[in-house]
């Protein structure tokens, strides 16, 4: 399905254009003040010829942009007044049944993404990503972003190799991560069975966020989250559906065996609000509302999943965010806890 097709969105973006004044009279919030961004992929060429070798072109069910690179993503920025992003690798990844290829093209990729982050002072900071599912070559790569590239964090996709994280099979990363009190973004991927549902639209649409929804109950339901406190979590898509579900995931609490609770003695409600949320393709009053129900607005952060959503939702998302009717330093700090959290985005000379 190509992009422009699927998202058509140039006249309605026009159309809320127009409406600028009308989003910052409700808000008191002008939409051209700076930002940062804490959810935007790189996506270096040797990266996408090495997945068109594979005859692999697309991505959640969209194509993969082509054409990218760090001057195209400053001008993007600029134009919409992002100060500075958190830029990480998108799915699917790096791993296509290969552990050593794997770990090689994720080395390739975090090198990139270090040395994109010196080569542009205060625009960039990086989340490094894994050869997740190979266990031990994640956590070598892990240990070489954080101590030898100085990543500002790790990237890990929701599930890999249809393992969704809090799988026992991580648990080595896991203590690693926690004892480097790293914060961890996580984006999604699609599991097997999502390709095999046959549905009309494109697996970004639901199975992503649905993706983001079961790894975060999973790290909740096995107990991840209390064994290893120390690390951030931050949530693509505003959790996918974990808001809305918040609740009826805490019925775990419930378990009549007891096994719930004695890995998660805290309560399911207590560890999904130790989640931070981002904002991408999320900025709607039916989304973030719910996010702000479960937690403060320290736990959310601006984010617009470019280069994949097409730059007229770049204006879209920052509209829509000004008219959910939040209080201006609430919107305020939303546009800015990137750089709390990711302090080299405050380093620019």
């Amino acid at each position: 399905m190509d992009r422009r097709e699927f998202f058509g969105l140039t006249a309605k973006v026009a159309a809320l254009a127009a409406m600028g004044t009308v989003a910052t009279k409700t808000t008191g919030c002008a939409l051209t003040e700076t930002k940062y961004d804490v959810h935007n992929h790189l996506l270096p060429d040797f990266y996408v010829n090495d997945l068109a070798g594979m005859g692999i072109t697309t991505s959640g069910g969209l194509d993969i942009p082509q054409g990218w690179s760090p001057a195209s993503a400053i001008a993007l920025m600029d134009s919409n007044n992002v100060s500075g992003a958190v830029i990480h690798l998108s799915s699917p990844g790096t791993f296509f049944g290969d552990n050593a290829a794997a770990a090689q093209l994720a080395r390739q990729v975090n090198e990139y993404g270090a040395t994109m982050v010196n080569d542009y002072p205060g625009r960039f900071a990086y989340c490094a990503t894994l050869p997740m599912p190979a266990v031990d070559e994640s956590l070598a790569e892990a240990v070489y972003a954080l101590d030898v590239l100085n990543a500002d964090g790790i990237c890990l996709l929701a599930c890999s190799g249809d393992k969704f994280l809090g799988d026992p099979i991580f648990e080595d990363l896991m203590a690693e991560l926690n004892s480097r009190r790293t914060t961890v973004y996580v984006h999604p991927h699609y599991h097997s069975s999502s390709e095999s549902l046959g549905l009309a639209y494109p697996q970004l649409l639901i199975e992503f966020p649905m993706d983001t929804t079961r790894a975060a109950a999973n790290l909740v339901a096995t107990g991840t989250m209390e064994r290893y406190p120390n690390i951030r979590w931050i949530l693509a898509h505003a959790g996918g559906a974990v808001p809305y579900l918040a609740w009826r995931i805490a019925l775990l609490d419930y378990d009549p065996t007891g096994e719930f609770l004695q890995r998660a003695p805290k309560g399911g409600l207590h560890y999904l609000k130790q989640f931070y949320f981002d904002t991408a393709l999320s900025t709607s009053v039916y989304a973030l509302p719910s996010v702000l129900e479960l937690v403060p607005a320290s736990q959310l952060i601006f984010g617009t999943d470019t280069p994949f959503a097409p730059d007229q939702l770049l204006l879209k998302q920052a509209l829509d965010l000004s008219l959910v009717g939040l209080s201006p330093s609430v919107l305020n700090q939303i546009l800015n806890n990137a750089a709390t959290y990711f302090p080299r985005l405050l380093s620019a000379p």
